[in-house]
């Protein structure tokens, strides 16, 4: 046994997930390369907690308890109004500093509405056919007028459309935001696991990977 092969199994061991090198000996160099460096990327001490706290176990046929959620509904008091004000300002006044920005998590695909490419480049205005993206510029771009002042915007993408989306914005020279107001980062991923709990391979040498939700793109304004 190689020593490639040791040091995957040492990480994969101890959380059960070493089915992952079954077919490691009809792999080539390259392949076993490619399987390597995705085992070494991951997080296993995350993956397990996750698995643990989300993967069902024995299902229970027990009514639970549960209550409404809390929402933030529109202000209808005069001192909830007055609420509402005061944040306004503070955001507003937080903008017009540049210590804010807007973000939109742009991932998606436009699969469901039977459009193929991203979600944010669909022409989904009814007369004038503008973008997704281009609406929310234009929103970005009236408040910082009213604002006097420049709005920085952040897009983030997946890899499987991070070229086209960035190409999209520059085709259309960003709907008029300058270049260093507009920021792309790329969406991070998680391995997928059964209903076990155990790593799914989609190729001998590939391990499942899928987008890891709106909560990764703090982890990705960070990264980048």
């Amino acid at each position: 046994m190689d020593d490639a092969l040791n040091g995957l199994r040492e990480i994969l061991v101890p959380f059960a997930q070493e089915q992952v090198l079954r077919f490691w000996d009809r792999l080539d160099g390259p392949s076993r390369l490619r399987l390597a460096r995705q085992i070494q990327s991951f997080d296993f001490e995350l993956i397990d907690g996750l698995v643990k706290t989300h993967v069902p176990g024995e299902v229970s046929a027990e009514p639970i308890d549960f209550d409404p959620i809390e929402v933030v509904r529109l202000a209808q008091t005069d001192s909830e109004r007055r609420a509402f004000e005061r944040a306004r300002a503070v955001g507003e006044r937080l903008l017009s500093e540049a210590r804010a920005a807007c973000v939109v998590v742009a991932g998606g695909q436009g699969t469901r509405l039977g459009y193929d490419g991203p979600k944010g480049t669909f022409p989904i205005a009814p007369v004038s056919g503008k973008s997704i993206f281009q609406l929310h510029v234009e929103k970005i771009r009236a408040l910082a007028g009213r604002l006097d002042g420049s709005i920085p915007l952040f897009v983030m993408t997946r890899a499987e459309n991070d070229a086209v989306t960035r190409e999209f914005f520059k085709r259309n020279k960003n709907f008029g935001l300058s270049d260093e107001d507009v920021f792309f980062l790329v969406q991070g991923t998680m391995p997928a696991v059964d209903f076990s709990g155990k790593l799914i391979l989609d190729a001998p040498d590939h391990i499942v990977e899928n987008p890891n939700g709106h909560g990764g793109v703090m982890p990705a304004l960070v990264e980048s």
